[in-house]
């Protein structure tokens, strides 16, 4: 069974790529994986610095012998209008997932976009990604101007196609009390019940009341914004 790494490779400057690598069981690097080993995966969007950072990844396990793995690689990319999640898909051999964005590469939020209209944009960093039937979902954090226009920083659910990665929705999620948005949330991690419903977990600062910093988890689904009176339960951190 091969071990799979992700990270990210420094070209030069600011320039960063993906860095998939696998490793043998014994240990030794895999060079029948990709070139010599190591698959560098650029996304080096247009007008930005070219800084490409690999955190998550999940393999979709294909028949032993008969259909190839696929592995899903997230990070956060830079573009020239604030920043995006990026997702590379390839197989077990390194080669591009055909029929996945580009070239087996997607980028979701910011833009290349320009004065008021990169204003309206919103960054989106990744926390964490899952992989639930022939969706990809990724907990992370939105940070942009909300529907009234307010800058906010909050929880962000990301859904993606897992075959061609098109959206599927994305959805902002705050903290909120009396039915009002609070605090910076970020998103640190998210699983699935396999019923459609998804279970994010993060932490909530700059919150209002003397309450200081709060851990945060939520049950949310495609069609909801969010359980209850904002997140299901919250504690304080110490």
């Amino acid at each position: 069974m091969p071990i799979y790494v992700v990270g990210s490779v420094q070209r030069s400057g600011a320039d960063w790529d993906y860095l998939v690598t696998r490793i043998n069981p014994n240990g030794t690097l895999d060079t029948s994986f990709g070139f010599g080993g190591a698959r560098y995966i650029p996304f080096d969007q247009p007008g930005s610095d070219r800084g490409d950072f690999a955190y998550r990844l999940v393999i979709d396990s294909g028949l032993p012998g008969l259909t190839f793995d696929t592995l899903y690689v997230a990070g956060n990319v830079h573009r020239s209008c604030k920043d995006g999640i990026g997702v590379a898909a390839i197989s077990d051999d390194g080669n591009d997932l055909v029929g996945f964005g580009t070239n087996g590469r997607i980028v979701h939020g910011g833009s290349s976009e320009s004065g008021t209209i990169c204003a309206q944009d919103a960054s989106l960093a990744i926390g964490d990604l899952v992989r639930n039937g022939n969706e990809l979902a990724m907990a992370g954090t939105m940070q942009g101007p909300d529907q009234g226009g307010t800058l906010r920083v909050d929880g962000g659910l990301l859904r993606v196609d897992a075959t061609n990665g098109s959206q599927r929705g994305l959805a902002r999620l705050p903290f909120v009390v009396v039915g009002t948005p609070v605090g910076d949330g970020r998103l640190r991690g998210i699983s699935h019940d396999r019923m459609g419903r998804y279970l994010v977990t993060g932490d909530l600062s700059n919150v209002p009341f003397g309450l200081g910093s709060l851990y945060v988890s939520a049950a949310v689904a495609p069609s909801d914004r969010i359980f209850a009176n904002g997140f299901d339960r919250s504690v304080s951190l110490p």
